[in-house]
């Protein structure tokens, strides 16, 4: 049997995470799990530009962390290709975000195996701020993103880094096709 995939989606707002998370789920048969699906089931929250705003944003973030972790873990470990769609930021909750391991009754860590890849989606920045205007986001998210902190992904030995630019739908497509040959 195979091992199977575990992919971390990030870029900035409207860089094409979730477009490319849907297509590995719904061409490709990944499961996937979605922080802005589960602010949204749990919160109520559907913008998280907004969403950072609130008073409580590091508990509920850290919350919606943990069942994104719980859930992806699990398909994971029922040998599921599993996709996760969370911004993450930084490359520290990167590396957690891809920490594939669980703890076990006696307390121990127990690894899952499965071949591990983090897809960066790069945009031009008029292009993500012209898409964050078509979904209502006046301000602009990639410089506050970038002012608030933002760190390059970088390549580390425990996954492949994949990197991709989209700017047009052509791009888009091209994504499409080199998915469909990696995965």
């Amino acid at each position: 049997m195979d091992i199977p995939n575990y992919v971390l989606m990030t870029g900035f707002p409207s860089a094409g995470k979730s477009s490319i998370s849907n297509y590995l789920r719904n061409k490709l048969g990944f499961a996937k799990h979605s922080s802005d699906d589960l602010r949204e089931i749990i919160f109520g929250a559907v913008d998280y530009l907004k969403f950072q705003k609130d008073p409580n944003f590091r508990e509920k973030e850290s919350y919606i962390f943990n069942q994104l972790k719980k859930g992806s873990l699990t398909t994971l470990y029922m040998g599921f290709d599993t996709v996760v769609d969370y911004t993450a930021r930084l490359n520290v909750l990167r590396s957690s975000s891809l920490d594939s391991y669980l703890i076990g009754p006696d307390g121990k860590k127990y690894e899952i195996p499965c071949k591990k890849s983090l897809i960066y989606i790069r945009a031009e920045d008029n292009v993500l701020k012209e898409r964050n205007l078509k979904r209502g986001r006046l301000n602009d998210p990639t410089s506050e993103w970038r002012y608030a902190g933002w760190d390059e992904p970088s390549e580390s030995p425990n996954w492949d880094l994949i990197v991709y630019n989209n700017n047009t739908q052509h791009d888009l497509e091209k994504i499409f096709e080199d998915i469909d040959r990696r995965f």
